[in-house]
């Protein structure tokens, strides 16, 4: 009988911590997922300022070029 309890409260903490680390996990992923589109975000951000930048090089030196 003893034995028999113990083996059900070794499995129902099995089954606590499992239930637990998948959380803790999902969470994770979730913070991954979250950072991983922040960087994303900034890099998008970024190369459209690089390349309003470039567009704007060119058209001045279409300028420059147009008044020579």
């Amino acid at each position: 009988m003893k034995q028999t309890l113990l083996k059900q409260l070794n499995i129902q903490n099995i089954d606590e911590n499992k239930t637990a680390l998948h959380q803790e996990l999902e969470e994770m992923k979730q913070n991954l997922l979250k950072e991983l589109n922040d960087v994303k975000n900034n890099n998008e951000d970024k190369s459209s300022l690089l390349l309003q930048q470039v567009l704007k090089e060119i058209q001045e030196l279409r300028v420059t070029q147009n008044h020579n």
